[in-house]
């Protein structure tokens, strides 16, 4: 385990703390040398300006007071101008320097400034006032200025290093993640220490000298998805012993694909896939269907060949797990819980949902060691030529589907086109239009809940 003065080094030579605290400096330096001080000095002329400005029409008021002598005016004129605030003392001298009047508040200021100015009648100079002006105002707004400063750089700088601080802890949380799964695979790996760069640096080495790139490939080809447990978790109750019967299969395939995946990331299309994987394995559990190893492709009635089952139950169900599924996308491009992209991938992802029904045989076949399910015969090859017509948005389905009465009880249909089969006959395929009144508020309901389980899982 590393030391806390190891990680507070590797804290301190952080590159993004490093590169924040520039920022944050450059920022300083360039508000106050194109801001800061320009404005203040601007601040500080204009008022030199006006105190100037106020000194000599002072001064044009008190010289005919001075020429007639009328030192009683002129110690009023000073008494009445001392009482003005930021002012704190005035004085009146003759040619001689001598004080004609003067007046003074009783409040010491520590902080002013003297201004002078000459007193001239008939372009001859008579004397002179000064003006002792309080300047507290100049350093006031310098101390906000500065405390501005300090308290913007603070709040920054605290951000910045709690944010630095969070993501490294979440990077040193990755990488001890993967030296504990990289020390599950290997018998002599031994955990990496050091600053983030140098575990890496360790981990790429280890990887191109060991060959663990190999051994990872293999790890993940072996290792089954979620969703492939779930499957085979369904194909238990599947006998070993082939047998024909009549099967109902549902069928999803994004149509646009290709070009879904030059638009959008790999994160975002993962989790597109993800997204109606989970769907389908949820329309298993709803209508009794088992998911085929091909992931999209659902079967009704292929766990029971006895003379019990329900062919009109099983029909009914592939339709209105098609149904369900369509409603499913229909609320995920508006979906809150999405982000903008993801809703934006919904909206042009176009899915072709075909269903099929008629005689299949179905068996077992073993791959890795594992038996997974295989249909095939009439059904399996209908589903594959509807597909293949198929661009998409809509539902198809061949028409020995309709030989079943509920399936009309359900939603109505169309004939679309007719294509012909591998063995040269001919197939109508119908496109299924809206759900009856009565059951589309319960397709709707089923793919909200789906869809709510989804985001809480």
């Amino acid at each position: 385990m590393q030391s806390t003065s190891l990680v507070l080094s590797d804290f301190i030579k952080h590159p993004q703390l490093i590169i924040g605290v520039f920022v944050v400096l450059l920022v300083n330096l360039l508000v106050v040398f194109l801001l800061a001080i320009p404005s203040f000095q601007a601040l500080k002329n204009q008022q030199n300006s006006h105190r100037q400005t106020v000194l000599e029409l002072l001064s044009e008021q008190i010289a005919p007071l001075l020429v007639n002598r009328d030192s009683v005016s002129l110690s009023n004129m000073a008494l009445n101008i001392i009482e003005r605030p930021l002012i704190s003392e005035l004085q009146i001298f003759d040619n001689k320097t001598r004080v004609i009047a003067k007046a003074k508040q009783r409040k010491l200021l520590t902080n002013t400034v003297l201004i002078k100015n000459e007193i001239t009648f008939l372009n001859q100079i008579i004397g002179e006032v000064n003006i002792t002006y309080d300047d507290q105002l100049m350093p006031k707004y310098l101390n906000k200025l500065i405390t501005l400063f300090l308290v913007f750089n603070v709040l920054t700088l605290g951000f910045i290093i709690s944010l630095v601080y969070k993501n490294d802890l979440k990077n040193r949380q990755k990488l001890l993640t993967i030296n504990h799964k990289l020390a599950s695979v290997l018998q002599d790996w031994q955990p990496k220490t050091g600053t983030q760069l140098q575990q890496i640096e360790q981990i790429i080495h280890t990887i191109e000298t060991n060959k663990v790139l190999s051994v990872s490939q293999s790890i993940i080809e072996q290792k089954q998805h979620l969703s492939f447990l779930k499957m085979m978790q369904q194909w238990r109750n599947i006998s070993d012993k082939g047998f024909y019967t009549e099967l109902c299969l549902l069928n999803v395939r994004c149509v646009n694909s290709d070009a879904l995946s030059r638009q959008f990331d790999a994160y975002t299309l993962n989790y597109l896939w993800e997204s109606y994987e989970f769907i389908l394995h949820r329309l298993t559990q709803l209508y009794r269907a088992i998911q085929l190893p091909e992931g999209s492709m659902l079967a009704f009635g292929m766990e029971d060949d006895s003379n019990e089952r329900d062919i009109e139950l099983e029909t009914s169900n592939s339709v209105c797990a098609a149904k369900v599924f369509e409603q499913a996308l229909e609320i995920l491009k508006e979906d809150e819980n999405l982000n903008d992209l993801q809703r934006e991938l919904f909206k042009q992802a176009k899915f072709a949902i075909t269903i099929s029904f008629g005689m299949a045989f179905v068996a077992t076949t073993s791959r890795l060691g594992i038996n997974l399910p295989m249909v095939a015969g009439d059904v399996y090859n209908d589903i594959q030529s509807i597909a293949s017509t198929h661009v998409g948005g809509d539902i198809w389905v061949n028409s020995e589907l309709f030989a079943n009465q509920s399936i009309g009880e359900i939603v109505d249909a169309s004939v679309v086109r007719n294509t012909i089969r591998f063995d040269g006959s001919e197939i109508e395929i119908w496109q299924l239009d809206d759900a009856k009144k009565s059951y589309f508020p319960i397709f709707k309901k089923q793919a909200q809940t789906i869809l709510s389980k989804y985001h809480g899982k």
